[in-house]
């Protein structure tokens, strides 16, 4: 099965983008990312705030709470990335 990293590279942004792609509607912190893509905390703030940048995370800030990372649904390119990785598990 091909991923959006044989297609694009290991690179943090690639990781914490497969991370979100793979739950699309979920809420995560920082450092759940951080744990599931295997990099540091500060490594994974850079890539969400170059996504963020791209329109293709949202972050939130929540009261009391750190911010919390989500994937854009809203984001045209979200939109192509999502059927992408779909088209790339159905490769052999």
């Amino acid at each position: 099965m091909a991923s959006l990293s044989s297609v694009f590279g290991r690179s943090v942004r690639v990781k914490v983008l497969e991370c979100l792609l793979g739950n699309p509607g979920r809420l995560y912190s920082q450092s759940e990312i951080s744990r599931q893509v295997g990099c540091s905390v500060s490594s994974v703030g850079r890539a969400t705030d170059a996504l963020q940048r791209l329109d293709l995370v949202k972050v939130v800030y929540l009261p009391g709470q750190a911010k919390v990372i989500a994937l854009n649904p809203e984001s045209s390119i979200t939109t192509i990335l999502l059927k992408l990785r779909e088209d790339l598990k159905s490769q052999p």
